[in-house]
């Protein structure tokens, strides 16, 4: 038998490093017997200092209280009695443990005893959690305990999560397990003890799993499903629980009455209208399967995880999600992976995880595993490249699945990969493109091509010369152009004996660029996408803003499209969200950017005073640096996106939806692709229109193509991104939003009014001064 100190002390300073610094404020202790509790323990401390407002707020605690509790040295004796024979369990080990030596020390007292961490207990053997501290773990776990909020309480908490813990470890087989004990070595003190109790008593377990070396896979679910869905639209919503909307009723019947037509469909809906279920039910009640494709991990978690079960149990439709093999594991990857020594205790515990994940999922797709205090390296390591030679391949399993659901959801990116190799999952199923006006930029990222320069640059830099130095400095010169000459980049790089570069700007008909140290290309056409799908295919185009007027509709030209079906259901205005058209900000055009980016910082700040969340979308990652460099003196907590991948942005968006910070400075995928759904009350601050730039190669594509890039192009495309960036925080009836402009070009006649006219199909447009626009966005947010 096992006997446990689970221990969590409160002290008079979190923020210092160094413990001897701290002073205990209070200890709770709960002794238990493998899963008994035995005796409880706490009390309060007299620290013999005051306590700073942070602490105070943190534990209710207060000076009065701590000055008639006992001295840490009379609580010794009684500590010293409870902790002997057991083993020192707490959650970050590191900080109680040290705290509780180093009182002990200052009395010439000493302990020594196994220390085990819950922290890194609980990353590896709950593999998909977001986060990992106590307050997120009791609520994700459903810890309870009988004591109020104090050192007891999460004492008793951390005792009931290291049962669970336990638990999860008993169910895995004896293989997985053997593998874990070899990493577990690196972790804080003595952890591995856990693991190392129910090794010996562990099962071989194979009812449930398949076995891939000493992986234990959790065996696939093989159902079959009798589909039984009504012809009738009402009917069904019915069945899935949901209450029927006007809208989702017209978008059904145009859906119905353009199944058999050959014309692709454009249908402009508002986002939060139901459109999902007005497309997917119709085509699905027509005996027909379909193929959905989105732009955003939002819309696939509708799919999938809201949607997709309802139709399971009310219709028996199957809908699965397929990507690129690189989202997947490669067992055989995996395996070279964990043959890696003298990797970091992060890397061994992402080890640990996956073993204990691979036990419990279903697809094999490496977003299910948290990317808590991990790196980008660490799962591209394990990537599946479609080279697996492992008898279970998560990939091909999710082809499979692919072949014979009824819904099948891609992303942009991907169906734009299988249209082009001719895949035949698109064979007898309507393709359905929602967030259709994401489909022009992932086009053009299809079409491009790029090349490192530096990489190419390297071998020269090695040789000393007077000639070669000068001819190098000069060709960068060039490069550095906008636009440069790429005849004369082409000849200097043929001097150089720079061969790929030649080779990459062999065509004359390209667009070429730069970014960074990134040398970039694109066909001066786009992929037509009509020209993509099959000649038989039925297409539909869902979106939210797909026309920019009446009298404008832009998507499907762009697309490829001259003969096609468009349809726009009116938008109803929305009461719970307004824009702020600021009229008193400096000129774009006549100021620079680092004193356009003062006013932007000084607005943000009184902004902050209302303490509400504000989300601040930049057009241009210049100012966004500027801005942010100004919030390094102030007091407020601000996130700023990073140059990097989208998991970067999935932890920033995290961070700011738990409250770590009330401000997110961002620009790009920001934009289109990142809904802010779990703030009440959210400010969206535009600082200048998202007007794109001469040098953006959308725009130098389209300048020959329409006789008024600006306003034929530009300016729609423009709109369409504010519309977007407007429904990225307004997901939900209950939430209330406010959108402050504050470039007052928006102002002006002429394009400003066609740009306002298009707003205004959404919501109420209030304009004027900031000071007096100030305590109207205030009152709205009450």
């Amino acid at each position: 038998m096992t006997r446990y100190a689970i221990v969590d002390l409160e002290a008079t300073d979190t923020s210092s490093s160094e413990n001897h610094e701290r002073k205990i404020i209070q200890i709770g202790i709960v002794i238990m017997e493998d899963d008994k509790v035995l005796e409880t323990f706490s009390s309060e401390v007299n620290p013999h200092q005051p306590l700073t407002e942070n602490i105070i707020r943190l534990t209710g605690l207060r000076d009065r209280q701590l000055k008639k509790a006992p001295e840490f040295a009379k609580l010794i004796p009684k500590i010293k009695k409870l902790l002997k024979d057991c083993v020192f369990v707490a959650h970050n080990v590191i900080f109680d443990w040290g705290l509780l030596s180093k009182n002990f020390e200052e009395f010439e007292e000493y302990l020594e005893m196994p220390r085990v961490d819950t922290v890194e207990l609980a990353r590896i053997f709950f593999p998909t959690f977001e986060k990992y501290g106590l307050e997120f773990l009791k609520q994700k776990l459903g810890l309870k305990n009988d004591h109020l909020h104090s050192a007891l309480s999460d004492a008793s908490e951390t005792a009931e999560l290291l049962l669970k813990i336990q638990n999860e470890i008993q169910k895995l087989p004896k293989s997985v397990l053997l593998e874990i004990k070899k990493h577990a070595q690196c972790l804080t003190y003595e952890t591995n003890l856990i693991i190392d109790k129910f090794v010996a008593r562990a099962e071989v377990r194979q009812e449930n799993f398949e076995f891939y070396k000493y992986f234990g896979i959790l065996k696939q679910k093989k159902e079959l499903l009798e589909t039984k869905i009504s012809k009738e639209f009402s009917e069904n919503v019915k069945a899935l629980g949901m209450r029927k909307r006007r809208v989702q009723d017209k978008i059904a019947e145009i859906v119905n009455a353009n199944l058999m037509e050959k014309e692709a469909v454009f249908i402009e809906a508002q986002t939060g209208s139901g459109k999902t279920i007005a497309y997917v039910i119709p085509i699905l009640a027509k005996g027909r399967r379909l193929v959905i494709s989105t732009a955003t991990k939002v819309l696939q978690d509708q799919l999938l995880h809201d949607l997709g079960p309802k139709m399971k149990e009310s219709f028996g439709i199957q809908t699965t999600k397929l990507m690129a093999s690189s989202n997947y594991i490669s067992l055989d990857q995996f395996d070279l992976y964990l043959s890696d020594i003298m990797a970091s205790t992060n890397t061994e515990i992402f080890k640990m995880k996956v073993l204990v994940w691979l036990t419990q999922t279903q697809t094999g797709e490496l977003s299910e595993i948290s990317k808590n205090l991990t790196n980008p390296d660490m799962f591209e390591r394990i990537s599946n490249f479609g080279n697996d030679n492992s008898n279970i391949d998560f990939w091909k399993i999710a082809n499979e699945r692919a072949k014979n659901a009824d819904v099948l959801v891609l992303n942009h990116a991907y169906m734009i990969e299988l249209l082009k190799k001719k895949s035949k999952l698109f064979y007898g199923r309507h393709l359905v493109i929602d967030e259709a006006q994401r489909l022009l930029t992932v086009l053009e990222a299809s079409n491009q091509e790029h090349l490192e320069i530096l990489d190419e640059l390297l071998p020269l830099q090695l040789i000393n010369s007077d000639e070669n130095r000068i001819a190098l400095e000069d060709f960068l010169f060039q490069l550095g152009k906008f636009p440069f000459s790429r005849k004369k980049i082409f000849m200097d790089a043929a001097e150089l004996g720079l061969n790929r570069i030649c080779d990459f700007l062999m065509n004359p008909d390209n667009i070429y660029w730069t970014t960074g140290n990134t040398l970039n290309s694109s066909q001066p056409d786009f992929n037509n996408f009509k020209k993509l799908i099959p000649e038989d295919q039925k297409v539909i185009f869902v979106s939210a803003s797909i026309a920019f007027s009446n009298d404008k509709v832009l998507l499907p030209e762009l697309l490829g499209f001259s003969v096609y079906k468009f349809f726009k259901l009116q938008a109803k205005i929305a009461k719970n969200q307004r824009i702020y058209a600021i009229s008193d900000g400096p000129s774009v055009k006549n100021t620079s950017v680092q004193d356009y980016s003062n006013y932007v910082f000084k607005n943000l700040i009184k902004l902050a005073e209302l303490n509400r969340p504000i989300v601040v979308l930049f057009s241009s990652r210049q100012m966004l640096n500027w801005t942010a460099r100004q919030f390094e003196k102030s007091e407020i907590k601000v996130g700023v996106q990073q140059h990097g991948s989208q998991a970067n942005n999935e932890l920033l968006k995290n961070q700011f939806d738990t409250g770590k910070f009330q401000v997110l400075l961002a620009t790009g995928a920001f934009w289109e692709g990142v809904d802010f759904e779990k703030q009440k009350n959210v400010i969206l601050v535009i600082p200048r229109l998202p007007f794109a730039t001469p040098e953006d190669v959308l725009t130098r594509k389209f300048s020959e193509k329409f006789k008024n890039p600006f306003y034929d192009f530009n300016l729609p495309m423009a709109a369409m991104q504010l519309r977007q960036a407007m429904g990225r925080v307004n997901r939900k009836m209950s939430q209330r939003s406010c959108v402050v402009i504050l470039d007052r070009r928006i102002m002006g006649n002429s394009y400003a009014k066609r740009l306002r006219r298009n707003l205004e199909e959404l919501t109420t447009i209030e304009t004027g001064a900031f000071e007096v626009l100030l305590p109207q966005i205030k009152d709205f947010l009450r």
